[in-house]
C-alpha cells in the first residue's frame, strides 16, 4: 500500500500503534519491526535463533533478531494472559517454502496447520514466546497490485 494513500500513524487499539515508514520511492510500506514483552530478552532472542533468525545489534539495550531486514525486538515485561491475543502471529515471507518445512522437520517443531491457497502456500509453527510463525510463500499467480 503506498504510504501517501494512507495516514503515517495507525491506532490498531489496544496500545498498538502501527507506524508507516516509505520504502520506496514509490510510498510502499513494509513492516519493520515488532517489540514483543517478555520475561527474558536474551533467552527469547536466542530461541528465535531456531526458526531462522539472526542476532542483530542492538537498539540500546533492546535485544533484536533479523530475518530479511526486518527485526523482533525483545523488551522485559509479561503481558497478562488472553484467549483473543491482538497480535496472534508474525508472518514472514520466505522464496522457498519446502526449505523451510525441511528445516521445522529437522529441528523437531510441530507444524499446527498447512494453507494452500490459490496464489500462496503456508505453514503455522508454534514459535518462541507462544507467538506462532507463518512462513508464506507465493506462487507464480501471486501479483502485487
Amino acid at each position: 500500500m503506498p504510504c501517501a494513500a494512507a495516514a503515517t500513524s495507525l491506532d490498531a487499539g489496544e496500545g498498538l500503534a502501527v507506524e508507516l515508514v516509505p520504502t520506496s520511492a514509490e510510498g510502499h510500506v513494509e513492516l519493520q519491526h515488532v517489540g514483543l514483552l517478555v520475561p527474558d530478552p536474551g533467552a527469547s532472542a536466542r530461541a528465535w535463533l531456531d526458526f531462522g533468525f539472526e542476532m542483530a545489534s542492538r537498539a540500546g539495550t533492546v535485544e533484536r533478531v533479523q530475518l530479511s531486514g526486518a527485526f523482533v525486538e525483545f523488551h522485559p515485561g509479561d503481558l497478562p494472559g488472553t484467549d483473543r491475543p491482538l497480535l496472534n502471529h508474525v508472518g514472514l515471507l520466505v522464496e522457498s517454502l519446502a526449505e523451510i518445512e525441511e528445516s521445522v522437520a529437522e529441528q523437531g517443531f510441530h507444524v499446527n496447520r498447512e494453507v494452500d491457497a490459490e496464489n500462496s502456500k503456508a505453514i503455522f509453527v508454534r514459535g518462541p514466546d507462544d507467538v506462532e510463525l507463518e512462513y508464506i510463500e507465493h506462487k507464480p499467480s501471486f501479483v502485487l497490485a
